[in-house]
This record gives C-alpha cells, structure tokens and sequence, in this order.
C-alpha cells in the first residue's frame, strides 16, 4: 500500500512537470511578466486593492453611503482595467492554469482516496 502510495504521488510530480513544461503555462508566465513590468496595469491593480480595502472597513464600520461609493468606484477601476487585452489575456491564462491544477488536485486526492 504504501508503495501505491509513493508511485501516485510520483505520477502527480509528473505531471506537474508536465504542466511546468506546456505552452499554456509558458504563456502565463510571459504574459504575468509583462503585467509585472507595465506601471500603468500596476498602478490600477493597486488602486483596486486599495479601494477594496476601504470597502471591507466601510462595511465593518456599516458606513452605507461610503460603501455604495466604493462600489461605484470600484467597478468603474475593474471595468477599465478589463478594458486592457493583455490583463485579460493573463486571467483566461491563469484560468486555464488553475483548471489543470484543479484536475491534477482531484486527481491525488481520489488516487489517494482508493490507496488509503
């Protein structure tokens, strides 16, 4: 049993390296670093946070009319930075990361599942 155990967790670091070693995950990484290196996507990126930082206050603080605000504000943020072809470009890639993540997670948790 524990050497089923020993070849699942192998054959899941294999396709980990699979992952690490596809196209789609190369893209991901060019696309993060362009991301990483514009001032202008960044700078809007922690515009939002900021702002959905004084948004969980303001609702802490249940100060109503300042949350209708922030949200005002920051989906007017989020609906220009979805303007940018290249920020969406980096969510569709990390979404499609995530999804082969996500199989490989289930996957070592079922094989998992059945060698305990």
């Amino acid at each position: 049993m524990e050497e089923l155990s020993k070849e699942v967790l192998e054959k899941v670091d294999e396709l980990v390296e699979i992952i690490k070693n596809s196209k789609e995950y190369k893209e991901y990484l060019d696309i993060r670093e362009k991301l990483e290196s514009n001032k202008d996507i960044k700078e809007k990126i922690n515009q939002i946070k900021k702002i959905q930082q004084e948004l969980v206050k303001s609702e802490y603080y249940k100060d109503k009319e300042k949350v209708k605000i922030l949200e005002e504000v920051l989906t007017k943020k989020k609906e220009e930075l979805s303007l940018i072809p290249i920020y969406n470009a980096y969510l569709h890639s990390i979404e499609n990361l995530n999804e082969s993540l996500k199989l490989i997670k289930n996957l070592e948790d079922y094989l998992q599942s059945i060698t305990e």
